[in-house]
């Protein structure tokens, strides 16, 4: 029931308890006796003119184990707890949160949620589900009419023959459409940035140093973490441009005995290519040296792999005959 206290009127505390000495306030913190038991806050109301009204709390105090706290690395912090564009690739969720115990924390989400969790503790990521997204559409017209989506994400810490358990912390994640200045974003936030950054300052070409150095680094052109894939590839094919990831990221054939060349690899679907500012053209060539984008199928059906991706496998129609040769690739070209 609430309690309400005139203008002019003031609110004073006291504690009692069996916890050695009762405890002590000070400003908004209290600190507890020296044993086990129980402290009981009361808060008293008073104005003029009216009586005195108060509201009391009791907790109980166990001294045989140690208190612990969940920390947060906030978005601020170099790797902390940020809004994200969605990806394909898993966030890793169990760098962003810690226990002042060190114990492993576990982490749950709402069924309903974009994400799944996979793995545990310190090595806990969230994945992106490979069904469709979550963004809403105009089911007139197809177009997009949600910008955001967002999930809860609740962590906790159950303690052990040492700790207490941890008051359970719960935050809310954003979760935004992906684009090509947000991809340059989220590197920022990335942990391994700076250190990335760094490294890739001692192999710039002779003369660039800088923001000429910073600005060539994060440029579509740029191979940040020198895997041999540069930034524009990396995010047309969903691939990481802080961590050598060459193989995964880059197209790759699939062997076959019908004679034609095929081809597999990963691209934004229809939904966000536009946004990510990539194009992706499948063409083939006979030298090498001259290339066509006629003669070329899709192979079935995209395979959805979520954060708003597929893959995909592309084949030339006709067969190689006798004496001859024929290739195909893939090529990015950067709205």
């Amino acid at each position: 029931m609430p309690r309400y206290i005139a203008n002019g009127g003031s609110v004073t505390y006291s504690i009692t308890g069996t916890t050695g000495g009762g405890g002590t306030i000070s400003g908004t913190s209290v600190t507890t006796g020296s044993s086990s038991g129980s402290i009981t806050i009361k808060a008293y109301a008073t104005g003029g003119g009216f009586e005195t009204k108060f509201s009391s709390i009791t907790v109980q105090v166990d001294g045989s184990k140690t208190g612990q706290k969940i920390l947060v690395r906030e978005g601020g912090d170099s790797g902390g707890l940020r809004d994200l564009p969605i990806s394909r690739r898993p966030i890793g969720i169990g760098q962003m949160f810690s226990s002042t115990s060190n114990l492993a924390l576990s982490y749950s989400v709402a069924g309903d949620a974009p994400v799944k969790l996979d793995g545990t503790g310190k090595d806990a990521k969230l994945v992106f589900k490979t069904s469709k997204d979550g963004f809403s559409k105009n089911d007139l017209k197809g177009k997009f009419t949600g910008d955001t989506m967002s999930f809860d994400i609740t962590v906790t810490q159950t303690g052990n023959g040492s700790f207490h358990a941890a008051e359970s912390v719960t935050r809310t994640i954003k979760l935004m459409k992906p684009t090509k200045s947000l991809f340059f974003e989220e590197r920022k936030a990335d942990a391994r940035y700076d250190d990335m950054k760094s490294k890739a300052m001692n192999r710039m070409p002779a003369g660039v140093s800088g923001e000429k150095a910073t600005a060539l680094f994060d440029s579509d052109k740029y191979d940040s973490d020198g895997d041999g894939v540069s930034n524009l590839l990396e995010r047309a094919f969903g691939g990481d441009s802080l961590g050598n990831d060459s193989r995964g990221a880059r197209p790759a054939p699939v062997k076959t005995n019908d004679g034609k060349e095929y081809l597999s690899f990963t691209r934004y679907d229809s939904d966000y290519q536009s946004t990510m500012g990539v194009q992706y053209i499948v063409e083939k060539s006979t030298d090498r040296r001259t290339w066509s984008s006629s003669g070329i199928e899709q192979v079935g059906s995209a395979v959805d792999l979520g954060g708003g991706m597929e893959r995909v496998v592309y084949r030339t129609t006709a067969a190689t005959s006798a004496g001859t040769t024929q290739f195909i690739r893939v090529r990015v070209k950067a709205r």
